[in-house]
């Protein structure tokens, strides 16, 4: 969602990795140069307004998204810091990031500082939900939500132009008021700021830029979180607004009951069950029923909404009557399904540990005492979390109804009774980011109800040439477009669409996508088989006598072999032609005759330990026959004159009974032939090099070598 519509702006995406990504940022200087680091932080402790003192967290991962924001959020507010910092090493002269420093100085300008700004504030957005969905605590049912905050905030930010009062470009405002003055290596001044003109020029040149960004991380978020996926329909036994932090919300609204009603039929086809009884056992009739009681559940303990809901069940399961009365059947088979997806996840890591616990627990005595040793390592750095006991024990105080629990007593402070006013300085980055996203959440919730993102999308549009909605954008729209169509026809084949939705699928479009899945189901089918089979470990049976019988066999020259090798072969050549079978010292480098003809024939190559060994040791290679694969050929007259015997192999391969290829007579055949056409030319012919590209492919004899080379890993022996 942040990175593509980043890379289809060229402009966004050089300041991205200028100033905070690249291998010459100046990020990587403050995290891995220990002279830059120490001015730097000596220069942040002299600004008059800073958010913290603290110099960190400026190491990134470049695969990992929240790794960048950090150090783009701390370049951002100490860039008066990095100025004096970058500027004090071109003085020195002497430092390796000289040249760093003084690139970082001649970018700066109003318009790359508020582009940094700005993407620092698109960021924090999209971060929420990055951070939402990473955390394990967080709740499937809440994910519609949180794509909606995240939605309707850079909608808020960039198409309503609220970004000037929030957050980082706020803030950089307010710092381009005065200006700032450096001293470059030359010895010459530059400035950025204390030109309000030049600033609203730039202001006036980013908004369209990012109101094109915001189009196209809202049609990205609409392809990879669609309105008909499965997520979207655990929305229906969502109890709280956003997931896990529900109950720290005011005023939580949830979906209404018609976005409700929706939820459960796509559940319902989800799951196959029954939509209307799934819909009279999931919403609430009476203050009693299942959905009041998850509630209660949800509001009073310190559960997620599956754990609510699943005790809200099995309290009327077990009770007595409790099934006649509240009916839950086709709910329990719901919720199931609820709670096996809840678990599910992307990350490596994740389902790695979800494989080990496997391991933990009563089948101690099964275990390896290395694996023993790993569990008690794990036990002793697990540590206890203090906070979240106390809470808990709170929890069930008051659920006991023993009486209203009394907060722990803090420790006395010398300063006890006296004023303290919360300066600036006291604040952390932390502190800072979360109270600037908390403002803009605010705001996007004092307009109303949550729009839809697809509503949003709609609204932001370009007039016909503009040059903020540049190609590059089209190519990224038109890919996502792809992604999302290719998800609904996905839904339409699998039958998860509701029925106004299944309507708006073509027909014609509907066949081509289903055989084109099944012929890439067939693929796959196919590479696994082989993903199965090629072990290496497992032995490859074969036969010298198996190998040789009734073939016709080439033998490298000078190579000696047992008297009894040969037996039963139908012919031995002294020059291979169109042998069969060829036994050379190493497998992996035949001559150069024996390798043209096992790839244009097919055929085993066969080592000479094998021979020696009668096929009990030894590798050898099976190579596919390459004519059995349909293409056209035409060989010019220059590669004819050059290499005659293999001009002939390739003839005889074209004219071989069952061949796929086509040999051209004439070059005009080569532009009228429809499909990919193979020339083969000699190496000094560069003109026809440069003519023949894309699927009319000139190509010499050693390039169609490595072309045509194809062996059956699956058949082979390599040791």
């Amino acid at each position: 969602i942040y990175s593509r519509p980043l890379k289809a702006d060229k402009f966004l995406d050089d300041t991205m990795e200028k100033l905070v990504m690249g291998k010459t940022a100046v990020v990587k200087a403050a995290a891995y140069s220990l002279p830059f680091k120490n001015l730097l932080e000596g220069f942040i402790k002299t600004m008059e307004d800073r958010s913290t003192n603290a110099v960190r967290n400026f190491s990134l991962a470049k695969q990992r998204f929240e790794s960048s924001y950090e150090p783009m959020l701390r370049l951002t507010l100490f860039l008066e810091a990095f100025i004096m910092a970058a500027q004090q090493i071109i003085r020195n002269n002497s430092s390796e990031e000289t040249a760093v420093c003084n690139s970082f100085l001649q970018l700066l300008t109003e318009e790359r500082l508020l582009t940094l700004a700005m993407l620092g504030d698109a960021s924090a957005c999209i971060l929420r939900l990055t951070r939402f969905l990473d955390s394990e605590e967080h709740d499937i049912s809440g994910v519609a939500d949180q794509c909606l905050e995240c939605a309707n905030s850079l909608h808020h930010l960039f198409a309503d132009q609220a970004c000037d009062d929030n957050g980082l470009t706020r803030h950089m405002l307010a710092r381009l008021e005065r200006p700032l003055v450096w001293l470059f290596k030359d010895g010459t001044a530059g400035s950025v700021g204390g030109n309000p003109a030049k600033t609203r020029d730039a202001l006036a040149k980013c908004r369209p830029r990012f109101l094109a960004y915001t189009k196209l991380a809202l049609q990205t978020l609409m392809a990879e979180f669609p309105s008909f996926g499965c997520l979207m329909a655990f929305r229906a036994f969502q109890l709280g607004v956003g997931g896990c932090n529900s109950r720290k919300r005011k005023n939580p609204t949830g979906p209404g009951a018609q976005t409700r009603q929706e939820c459960v039929e796509r559940l319902a086809l989800l799951c196959d069950l029954p939509k209307d009884t799934l819909l009279e056992q999931l919403e609430a009739r009476s203050k009693s029923d299942h959905r009041p009681a998850a509630q209660a559940v949800y509001n009073s303990t310190d559960v997620d909404t599956f754990d609510a809901w699943k005790r809200a069940w099995l309290s009327y399961e077990n009770a007595s009557g409790g099934r006649k009365r509240h009916p839950g059947d086709v709910l329990g088979e719901a919720l199931q399904r609820f709670g096996a997806y809840n678990g599910c996840t992307s990350s490596g890591v994740e389902q790695s540990f979800g494989k080990q616990t496997q391991l933990f627990g009563k089948q101690r005595l099964r275990m390896l005492e290395s694996t023993a040793n790993d569990e008690n390592a794990l036990c002793l750095d697990a540590l206890v979390d203090d906070a979240k006991l106390c809470h808990r024990a709170r929890v069930i105080w008051t659920h006991l109804q023993y009486g209203k629990p009394r907060k722990m007593k803090s420790d006395s402070r010398i300063t006890k009774g006296m004023t303290r006013k919360k300066t600036k300085k006291d604040l952390s980055i932390k502190a800072w980011r979360d109270a600037s996203q908390k403002k803009v959440l605010k705001e996007v919730r004092s307009k109303g109800p949550l729009k839809s993102v697809k509503q949003l999308h709609g609204k932001i549009r370009f007039a016909r040439g503009s040059s903020a909605w540049t190609s590059g954008h089209e190519t990224e729209a038109a890919f996502q477009e792809r992604k999302l169509d290719k998800k609904f026809l996905d839904a339409a084949l699998d039958k998860k669409l509701l029925q106004d939705e299944q309507t708006k699928v073509a027909g014609t479009a509907l066949q081509v996508h289903a055989k084109a899945r099944e012929a890439k189901r067939r693929e796959q089918e196919k590479e696994a088989r082989k993903r199965q089979d090629l072990d290496m470990r497992r032995p490859r049976i074969l036969s010298l006598g198996a190998a040789v019988r009734g073939k016709v066999v080439a033998v490298e020259k000078e190579l000696s072999l047992p008297a009894n090798a040969l037996v039963g072969c139908q012919e031995v050549e002294q020059q291979c032609k169109q042998a069969q079978v060829c036994i050379v010292e190493n497998v992996a480098s035949p001559s150069s005759r024996m390798r043209w003809v096992l790839a244009l024939f097919g055929g085993l190559c066969l080592s000479k330990k094998f021979a020696a060994s009668a096929g009990k040791h030894g590798p050898f290679l099976k190579y596919e026959a390459a004519s059995a694969k349909k293409r056209a050929i035409w060989i010019s007259e220059s590669f004819q004159a050059s290499i005659p015997g293999i001009t002939d192999l390739i003839t005889a391969a074209c004219r071989k009974p069952g061949s796929q290829w086509t040999l051209l007579q004439r070059e005009s055949e080569v532009t009228t032939t429809r499909g990919s056409v193979i020339v083969l030319i000699e190496a000094a012919d560069t003109a026809r090099k440069r003519l023949y590209r894309g699927q009319k492919k000139a190509v010499t004899a050693k390039e169609f070598l490595k072309m045509i080379s194809v062996v059956d890993k699956v058949a082979s022996r390599l040791c």
